[in-house]
């Protein structure tokens, strides 16, 4: 192993204490030579634990400042800040549970290593984050490839595929780096010496969380330098040494953390609609304590964290990604992960859009950026973004320019031309009885749309001509007027349409065609379908 590789192979196993005045000391113990064979790196690895350990109770007892041996649970971001860790919340608390056996409060030193170890062993996953990325690594690994024929393993092309999936389009230039430096065989080490000469590198799904870690770690980076001031004054905060320098984004009030209005003001420079709602759901997960609009503030690990989930669902609730996962499920029949342009347009149909694909077509170019003509999950999700936002734009101008200015808020005597206008016609879905907000406006427009969903699928795309000659023609059929077609009456409707069976190949398509009327027709909200696979 070549010794200037040994910063790079510390900090891919998670540790974050690998400056060279922690390295060389211990390093210098073991050889005065470039390299070191297995047996001086385990010797190397044992020293530098020892090292470690005692570093991170240095810096406990910096925060143990009355030297009771504990510090709590508050102080323990700040511990972990300083130690080099970016401690997000969600994970923070599932291992405090672990470790925190006696529900106290307080850590001990000996708590806090295995707060470390807890926090370490799914690289600062939480669980729930862990069975996505191993829901997605299986999605993409092969079996009796790699090192080792016998494990499920992960193609080094298939890694960005993998990793865009889990995190979102948002990472795609890093992950790409990433699986082409695995493709190539070369590894990740710095040295020409013994690369492997182009053998890829399949990894097992302990690897892949690794390289996971990598991607969030590099967004991290990527965040701490568009919002450097900020970034910078969370590490005084936890006695870090890092220079300050000049903060340009966020942090409008020198604060020292993220207010609302700044929040929004981030989200709107990244070409986003600041959704209440939207808002609401992720400030909840991320920030300790009730979010206050006026007074609550974002210290950058918190916005961090923010940003994190918010690129992930593209600005979406947690809800919409998962129906918006549904629907394309629903269209990607062959399970294959990815659909055709061509079928975007009757996808986006199906949820609500008014659209052909030419309506959608610039937005499709700019997903589809290496013009395969397929669009895989992510691309669909940054694809409903790109139009959903083309959408908000137009009820916020129909907001701007029917709104009481004194108010703000848009009058009910004008909320009903206000929707006719955006392309909606009473009934509406509820009743409005005050004046509404644009937060208010965008949920009554969802709603409208949500209610011609589920019109229109219970018409199954056809006309109100189309759908009364269909009555027309089952009240012919239905000789007994018991308003169903039995099976004597379904024959006689088979062979006039010329759609009788003739081999039992055509009879399971036909029971598979009766099946997926039944379902789209459950889909509608029609519950009394027959069971499945009856005629």
């Amino acid at each position: 192993l070549y010794t200037g590789d040994l910063q790079g192979l510390l900090n891919y196993l998670g540790h974050v204490l690998t400056t060279d005045e922690i390295i060389q000391p211990v390093l210098r113990e073991i050889t005065m030579y470039d390299y070191m064979d297995f047996e001086e790196f385990l010797c190397f690895m044992e020293k530098f634990y020892e090292r470690e350990r005692a570093e991170f109770e240095a810096k406990f007892n910096e925060f143990d400042t009355e030297g009771r041996g504990e510090v709590s649970v508050r102080e323990l971001r700040q511990v972990m800040r300083a130690l080099g860790f970016h401690p997000l919340r969600q994970m923070t608390e599932e291992a405090i549970q672990i470790v925190d056996d006696n529900g106290n409060g307080q850590l001990s030193f000996d708590e806090l290593c295995m707060f470390l170890a807890v926090y370490s062993y799914h690289e600062g996953f939480t669980t729930a984050e862990t069975e996505e990325l191993r829901k997605q690594f299986e999605r993409f690994a092969v079996e009796g490839q790699g090192p080792a024929k016998d494990q499920t393993m992960l193609p080094p092309e298939a890694l960005s595929d993998a990793l865009v999936q889990a995190f979102g389009l948002e990472v795609s230039e890093f992950t790409q780096h990433l699986g082409e430096q695995l493709a190539s065989g070369a590894g990740l080490q710095k040295s020409t010496f013994d690369r492997g000469e182009g053998e890829p590198e399949y990894m097992n799904f302990s690897e892949f969380l690794i390289f996971a870690r990598k991607v969030r770690e590099n967004e991290y980076s990527k965040c701490h330098q568009e919002h450097v001031r900020f970034a910078d004054q969370v590490a005084r905060n936890s006695q870090s040494s890092k220079e300050a320098t000049e903060f340009a984004d966020a942090d409008l009030d020198n604060s020292g953390g993220i207010s609302d209005r700044e929040l929004r003001r981030v989200l709107k420079n990244k070409k986003y609609t600041p959704l209440r709602n939207v808002l609401e759901e992720i400030l909840d997960e991320v920030y300790d304590g009730d979010w206050d609009e006026e007074t609550s503030e974002l210290d950058f690990d918190e916005f961090f964290d923010f940003m994190l989930v918010f690129n992930r669902r593209d600005g979406f609730t947690a809800k919409e990604c998962e129906e918006l996962r549904k629907t394309y499920d629903r269209f990607d029949e062959d399970q294959s992960g990815e659909i055709s342009a061509m079928e975007i347009a009757a996808l986006f149909r199906h949820v609500g859009y008014r659209v052909n694909l030419e309506d959608i077509r610039d937005e499709v170019a700019q997903v589809d950026a290496n013009g395969s003509g397929q669009l895989d999950f992510r691309e669909f999700l940054r694809l409903m973004r790109l139009y959903r936002e083309k959408e908000l734009r137009k009820v916020r101008k129909a907001f701007l320019n029917n709104k009481d200015q004194s108010t703000d808020l848009i009058p009910l005597k004008l909320l009903e031309p206000v929707l006719k206008s955006l392309g909606h016609e009473p009934p509406f879905p509820h009743e409005i009885d005050t004046d509404i907000s644009f937060d208010e406006l965008v949920d009554l427009v969802d709603s409208c749309r949500s209610a011609f969903v589920w019109k229109e699928r219970k018409k199954a795309g056809f006309s109100d001509e189309e759908l009364a000659g269909f009555v027309d023609i089952f009240k012919r059929f239905d000789r007994d007027k018991s308003e169903t077609i039995d099976n004597r009456e379904l024959q006689n409707v088979l062979k006039e349409y010329n759609w009788e069976p003739r081999t039992r190949e055509d009879q399971q398509n036909l029971i598979k065609k009766l099946d997926t009327a039944r379902r789209l027709a459950r889909e509608a909200g029609v519950e009394d379908v027959g069971p499945e696979g009856s005629p």
